[in-house]
């Protein structure tokens, strides 16, 4: 059995009452009637086609993809860096850190 690669997206609703209209769409993995708002898993090679379905539905205020993949998740690295820059910070600047 293949993995399918999933894809999450918000959905900001104005209305709660037409929610189970979405089930058909993607996996909900999360709702919240307080806020209006649901998190769904859509199937990666859908994703455009079913945002673009989405955002036609008349309760739907707003469909947003996350920057998950755009966000670099390795912090190997990162705490060098940041100690590197304030060793040249405090090199070019007079005062003491």
């Amino acid at each position: 059995m293949e993995i399918k690669k999933r894809e999450k997206i918000y959905i900001w609703l104005y209305s709660f009452k037409q929610f189970n209209a979405l089930k058909k769409y993607g996996l909900i993995h999360y709702s919240s009637r307080k806020m209006n708002y649901v998190v769904m898993y859509v199937d990666e090679d859908q994703l455009e086609d079913v945002i673009e379905q989405i955002s036609q539905l008349s309760f739907v205020r707003e469909v947003q993809q996350t920057p998950q993949k755009e966000i670099d998740l390795s912090f190997e690295h990162s705490l060098d860096d940041w100690i590197e820059e304030i060793k040249k910070a405090k090199k070019e600047s007079d005062y003491i850190i």
